[in-house]
């Protein structure tokens, strides 16, 4: 997803089980069988036979009495049975013990509560029939054992599964293999909590006096239910210090509150599970998968092993034989109906943007994007349907989108994905797109910018997401896995765009000048996405030992530091967000001068005869935070290191280390261009021309925060206690020593005091508030919780400062100047000694 983070979740269940058994049961069964994942607990038994019924207080009926002449009837995967206002479903005996996925969304909602196309839950259950009951049970897979163990028992009575609803047979069907009739209506219109959408929909409780049963489908492979529900509002809740993961704060029109009552059509889509398993494949932590985990029991390790596979889609060759071949069955996406037109093709090449790197793999004609099918083509075709993955537009402001995936817990098999985009992505990029690469891109120096160009953004930002619902992770690696040279270099670029992975952050090429000329600003699938799609997707003839292929494919990372992965370290320099470049300073020298080229023209850009300078405003800012986390990937060399997975005795891996400390001069470089950029007054943001437009005053205040932000990280405890580690662990001479670090900090924030001259002294508002913040912070770390280092050092500093304002006092040319001195004389005493 474009906000960090990411990845599928399982919430509750929903309404819609049942309805969903009776077919050929066997039609998900594959041709071909393939070796078993272990045995999920508790062993993969297949549920009570059915018996005689027997006679209880709710005998069942004859079934003519239940499913009447006047029934409307649909069959399919089961039969559904329409009479009067009742809903009843046959569950066939060959349904009991199957593995069924149940997959919620909201097919369309109030304005404020959701989106037309968002998940609720997916969730695995199996059908029990016990005596003239039909028992609902949810699936669990998290403990598992090698089938016929001596652990297999144990896991079993350990792994009991619940019993999420009861249905009273109303009927068996003699006709019929003996199916037993239930009778479903009050419970797809209740809310049991294990399939409530109530947290989705922010609702407390629904109101079954305004929930109706819209439709029941019954397909061939699967059953599709709509159910138009009513809820009560939850009361409001305060908003969380952060965005929900795995969406950031929702942004748009608002739900009305003159009314509690929330109401949207919720769908729910139940499909089989495959009857015989995907083979599975190991995840391995080089290569940056979504993983299917469990624990297994009874393996000839002596501890409880903790296993994980990969979550890919089932790609098998046409022509085992052949190097390359067409898949038995594609990864199929369909563009949802609500696309706009403008963008659909764009949507499209960024999806088939991968069939490159799956044909090395290969597979030709991997993956496919298509338009949905009219009615006439087919007219069971529904965006909402599990079996198709379909891209939803949401009509939304919010800045982001987003790739989920559905895969089976046995395997690690992606049954379905459905990327999401919310509509205000396109505003997300152009402005990304102008604070970036303006500069080099005439065509993004007037907003908004041409359709063609924001096409291409959307692209990269569909490709990206459709990384995710591949399997694939976040690679914060990868865009420091290109040197400057090669994001200054036309040729470099134009072969291999920004970055290592589409699956970064990296974002659009600040780093190059507008002389270089690049014409390939943004970033394209890189040399490390084919790499992972070879890992994981290659198939591997009968003959080999798939084990030593996939090993063979992974080494390659011992020589080509381009396949490194890294999800994401706050302080390793080599894995941040929204960087490019192997080299932080040299990258961010580069990218401020960028900025200050946008200042240059950000007036003309944002604004238009008779309108208002909101844009202005809003992009000033964007400019602000671009520079601000440009600063902060500096301020990550100071005090970092260096991740690199590699295993024990990895071929080729020259340095075993896991860990590497930033070089030390590199450290020391980091700090001085803090010192000289980020703690001077930063005079090109400060522009009468733009700043008399937009505000009456605050600049000061925003250009303070972002001093104290990068102070704050400089002088963190975690920082600290590893700077100090790292001199005790490799010494003083190959380290950055905290004492001189922090030394360096205070004579570049009071750089003014230690300049041998006796010419006159005048500080400026920017630099008086930098001087405070310090002196502030510093007084911070003298509390007992500090670390135990940086409270001694601290301490150190605001004596140092003392004695440079005392000595710089008869200097001071101006009142402020003086006062200020004194001020901060007084501060640090009072820091020193609170008594």
């Amino acid at each position: 997803m474009i906000y960090p983070v990411s990845k599928r979740r399982s919430v509750a269940l929903s309404t819609l089980c049942l309805t969903l058994i009776a077919l050929p049961w066997t039609a998900f069964a594959q041709d071909q069988p393939s070796p078993q994942p272990p045995t999920p607990a508790p062993g993969g038994r297949q549920g009570t036979p059915p018996g005689p019924p027997r006679t209880l207080s709710n005998k069942p009926k004859p079934y003519a009495e239940v499913i009447t002449k006047e029934a409307i009837s649909d069959t399919g995967l089961v039969t559904v049975h329409k009479v009067d206002d009742k809903y009843f479903m046959e569950i066939p005996s060959a349904a009991y013990g199957r593995e069924i996925l149940w997959v919620t969304t909201l097919r369309a909602t109030q304005t404020g509560a959701g989106y037309g196309g968002q998940e609720v839950q997916e969730r695995v259950i199996r059908l029990e029939k016990r005596e003239d009951k039909i028992l609902l049970r949810g699936v669990d897979y998290q403990s598992r054992t090698a089938a016929g163990g001596d652990m297999e028992k144990s896991v079993e009575l350990s792994s009991v599964e619940p019993i999420l609803q009861v249905f009273n047979i109303a009927a068996y069907n003699d006709k019929a293999d003996n199916a037993a009739v239930i009778d479903v209506t009050s419970f797809l219109t209740s809310d049991p909590s294990e399939f409530s959408p109530k947290r989705t929909l922010g609702a407390a409780r629904i109101d079954t006096n305004r929930t109706f049963i819209e439709k029941v489908k019954s397909l061939p492979q699967n059953v599709e239910i709509d159910i138009l529900s009513t809820y009560t509002a939850a009361p409001p809740t305060p908003p969380a210090s952060g965005p929900p993961f795995p969406f950031p704060r929702r942004e748009g029109p608002s739900r009305d509150t003159s009314t509690d009552a929330i109401t949207a059509i919720v769908h729910h889509s139940i499909v089989l599970l495959p009857e015989q398993p995907m083979k599975p494949r190991l995840a391995d932590d080089r290569i940056g998968y979504f993983l299917t985990g469990f624990y297994e029991f009874g393996s000839k390790e002596n501890r409880v092993k903790r296993v994980s596979y990969i979550n890919r889609w089932r790609l098998e060759k046409k022509d085992p034989t052949a190097a390359v071949s067409e898949p038995v069955k594609p990864i199929v996406y369909y563009l949802g109906p609500e696309i706009p037109a403008q963008w659909r093709s764009f949507v499209k090449k960024g999806v088939e943007d991968w069939q490159p790197a799956f044909e090395k793999a290969g597979f030709k004609n991997a993956i496919i994007c298509k338009d949905p099918p009219t009615k006439e083509e087919d007219p069971e075709w529904d965006p909402d349907d599990v079996r198709y993955s379909v891209i939803r537009w949401f009509p939304s402001a919010t800045e982001n989108a987003y790739g989920p995936s559905i895969a089976d817990p046995r395997s690690g098999e992606i049954l379905n994905a459905n990327p999401r985009f919310y509509h205000n992505v396109l505003k997300l990029a152009e402005v990304w797109y102008f604070v970036q690469a303006s500069p080099s891109d005439k065509r993004a120096q007037k907003l908004p910018m041409p359709d063609d160009l924001t096409g291409e953004l959307l692209r990269y930002v569909v490709a990206h997401e459709i990384g995710h619902t591949l399997g694939f992770r976040h690679n914060m690696k990868a865009s420091s896995a290109f040197s400057i040279a090669q994001l200054r270099d036309p040729k470099f670029t134009s072969e291999w765009g920004t970055e290592a992975s589409i699956m970064d952050y990296g974002r659009f090429n600040y780093v190059a000048q507008p002389e270089d000329k690049v014409t390939n600003l943004i970033p394209k699938l890189g040399p490390y996405d084919y790499f992972a799609v070879d890992w994981g997707y290659r198939q591997f003839a009968p003959n080999q030992d798939e084990r030593k292929e996939l090993e063979k494919i992974a080494n390659q990372q011992s020589k080509n530091p381009m396949l490194h992965f890294g999800g994401g370290l706050p302080d390793d320099p080599s894995q941040q967000t929204e960087d490019l470049g192997s080299d932080s300073v040299e990258a961010t020298r580069l990218g401020l001068k960028n900025i200050d080229r946008i200042l240059g023209y950000l007036v003309t850009a944002t604004s238009e005869p008779n309108k208002n300078y909101d844009l202005l405003r809003e992009t000033y800012n964007a400019v602000l935070s671009q520079r601000n986390r440009e600063l902060g990937h500096v301020a990550t060399v100071v005090g970092g290191y260096n991740q690199v997975t590699t295993y024990y005795q990895q071929p080729g891996v020259a340095n075993p280390a896991n860990y590497i400390p930033v070089p030390a001069e590199k450290q020391r470089a980091a700090l001085a261009f803090l010192v000289a950029n980020a703690f001077q007054t930063p005079k090109s943001l400060i522009r009468p021309d733009i700043l008399s437009r937009i505000q009456e005053s605050g600049v000061s205040s925003q250009i303070l925060s972002s001093q104290v932000s990068l102070l704050n990280r400089l002088l963190s405890d975690s920082k600290a206690t590893r700077m100090v580690e790292m001199e005790a662990l490799y010494g003083a001479k190959a380290t950055y020593p905290l004492p001189e670090m922090m030394s360096d900090l205070t004579r570049g924030i009071f750089g003014e005091l230690y300049l041998k001259t006796a010419a006159p002294l005048t500080i400026d508002l920017y630099r008086r508030n930098l001087q405070r913040a310090y002196i502030s912070l510093l007084g911070t770390k003298l509390a007992a919780t500090a670390n135990a280092d940086t409270r001694p050092l601290a301490r150190g500093s605001l004596m140092d400062i003392k004695a440079a304002l005392n000595a710089s006092l008869t200097r001071a040319q101006d009142r402020v100047t003086k006062l200020h001195l004194m001020d901060c004389v007084a501060a640090i005493d009072q820091l020193l000694d609170p008594d």
